[in-house]
């Protein structure tokens, strides 16, 4: 673990500019500490207990735990692949592409993007109470049913979000940004055959652009005891959902689930660096979790990011309000 000492580096923005392609109430996001994540390549997942942060990136084969004080504790097994590459990064035609990770019941679920079958169609739960406890199961079957019914012709899948407010779970689809939102019960239940496909709830929203480049979901995670979820979305100058392109920035809002529907256009907030508040910070945010709540409307989350380069993960604490 010695890669994973963490050399901390504080920087501090303020971001308070909406974006004029967000609607909504103002949504103003504070970072209030920024540090690099040695030995962490392409961050692309967050999810937080109690007492700790479990980090995953979307080319190794590790979850990797930290303290909530973002110190190094382990890393847990996720993806058994033999022939690992310098720095355990596992090739890209062969990664499982963890790009979403959320916690339901007390475990913690990764998901394969699904923009690669079979390869990124997978999903790893790890038991929070019994870290020795990991379980691996094919979506192939669940991501073929998107595919057919939700996808549109010449399009592709790329899961890169899931939240899960009270007894739901909810797929964002990067590209339309589309969101799938089914029944707990009936997600699980078709995974172990014990059901037919679940029909979902389908709703494409509106995100903002990027010198002419829409946003795309990269991030997502329920608020607990609210029916709101806070999104990230980042954009990127690229034609597909494989390859990388150029990081143009990142939003980061909130969505309340109680108003979706086709077009709907959440609150939201371009990430911004100090007085620049037309200037995007050029950062590739991936996941967000939430730390803490001091009120409805204030709470302290966690973002990490993924600069493309496999190396240099960061990890961002902000403040929401709204």
């Amino acid at each position: 673990m010695n890669t994973m000492i963490c050399k901390r580096n504080l920087y501090f923005f303020l971001i308070t500019i909406v974006s004029s392609a967000c609607s909504g109430p103002s949504v103003e996001c504070e970072i209030v500490h920024r540090q690099s994540l040695p030995g962490v390549p392409s961050a692309s997942g967050t999810a937080v207990t109690e007492d700790q942060v479990y980090i995953a990136g979307d080319n190794s084969p590790w979850l990797f735990r930290f303290s909530r004080k973002y110190e190094p504790i382990s890393r847990i097994s996720v993806f058994r692949y033999i022939r690992l590459s310098k720095g355990e990064i596992i090739p890209k035609r062969d990664k499982p592409d963890f790009e979403a990770m959320e916690i339901i019941n007390n475990k913690i679920f990764l998901f394969g993007s699904g923009a690669l079958s079979p390869q990124r169609d997978i999903m790893v739960q790890v038991d929070t109470e019994n870290r020795n406890k990991v379980s691996t199961f094919s979506l192939k079957p669940f991501y073929d049913m998107i595919r057919d019914r939700h996808i549109p012709e010449g399009g592709e899948l790329n899961i890169e979000a899931v939240a899960a407010p009270e007894n739901r779970i909810c797929f964002f689809l990067r590209g339309e940004n589309k969101v799938l939102e089914y029944p707990v019960s009936g997600f699980f239940g078709f995974l172990e055959n014990k059901g037919a496909y679940p029909e979902p709830n389908v709703y494409v929203l509106e995100l903002p652009s990027i010198d002419g480049i829409k946003s795309g979901f990269s991030g997502a995670t329920a608020i607990p005891g609210q029916d709101k979820i806070i999104f990230t979305a980042s954009v990127e100058n690229t034609p597909n959902a494989i390859d990388d392109g150029e990081i143009l920035g990142s939003f980061t809002g909130i969505i309340d689930c109680t108003k979706l529907k086709d077009s709907y256009q959440p609150a939201c907030v371009l990430l911004s660096e100090g007085d620049k508040a037309n200037t995007p910070l050029k950062i590739k945010v991936e996941s967000v979790s939430v730390l803490d709540s001091t009120s409805p409307r204030n709470i302290k989350v966690l973002f990490v990011t993924d600069n493309d380069t496999g190396r240099d993960s960061e990890l961002l604490e902000a403040l929401l309000r709204w």
